[in-house]
C-alpha cells in the first residue's frame, strides 16, 4: 500500500476559496503540524493560558487602537512557493465595527497593496476548522513574483510583487 504524495496547494485551487472557505481543512506539512502542537503545549505550560487566550490578550493589549492586524502565518498550509500565507486578526475590541466587514477588509488590503485589482484570496475558516476559535481571523494569501510558467522569476528586477515588498506594504506585525 503506497502513501499518497503530498502536493503543495496551487494558486488556482486557492482562488476557488476566495470569500468561500474550503469544506475541509487545508493541508500542512507533517513537520509544521508537529511544530504547531508543540507550540500550543509549550504556550500552555509556560504561561498557563491556551492559544485563544494568548492571542486575545496580545491583540487587545499590544494593539488597542488597531481594528485588525496582519501577521505571517507561523504554521502555514503547504503552498506553492510563490504564495504568501498571512493571517488577518480582528481585534476583539472592534469585532463588530463596520471597518471589519469582509468588504471593508478587502478594500483595505487592496489599498495597502496599492492595487485595486490585487491578486489575493481571503476567507474565514469554517468554525469546525478554526484552531483559534475565539478570535475572528481570516486566512489571507497573496500571489507573489510570478514569471514564466507561474514560477518565481528571481532574475526579474522589475517585478514589484516580491514577498518582502508585499509584507512591507501590508505593514505586517510580528508573529505571535
Amino acid at each position: 500500500m503506497s502513501k499518497k504524495q503530498l502536493l503543495p496547494i496551487t494558486w488556482e485551487e486557492l482562488k476557488k476559496y476566495d470569500g468561500n472557505p474550503p469544506p475541509k481543512a487545508l493541508t500542512r506539512l507533517p513537520n509544521i503540524n508537529i511544530a504547531y502542537r508543540m507550540y500550543n503545549k509549550k504556550l500552555s505550560q509556560s504561561s498557563g493560558v491556551n492559544a485563544n487566550e494568548f492571542i486575545t490578550k496580545k491583540l487587545t493589549n499590544e494593539y488597542p487602537s488597531e481594528y485588525n492586524i496582519i501577521t505571517k502565518n507561523k504554521f502555514p498550509y503547504y503552498l506553492d512557493p510563490q504564495i504568501l500565507h498571512l493571517v488577518l486578526w480582528i481585534n476583539p475590541l472592534y469585532e463588530s465595527d463596520a471597518k471589519n466587514t469582509e468588504q471593508a477588509i478587502r478594500g483595505e488590503i487592496a489599498a495597502k497593496l496599492n492595487d485595486k485589482n490585487a491578486d489575493f484570496v481571503l476567507y474565514e475558516n469554517l468554525p469546525k476548522h478554526r484552531s483559534i476559535s475565539t478570535v475572528r481571523h481570516y486566512q489571507l494569501f497573496v500571489l507573489c513574483s510570478v514569471g514564466k510558467n507561474d514560477k518565481i522569476d528571481k532574475n526579474d528586477k522589475n517585478d514589484k510583487n516580491d514577498k518582502k515588498e508585499i509584507e512591507n506594504k501590508l505593514l505586517l506585525k510580528p508573529m505571535f
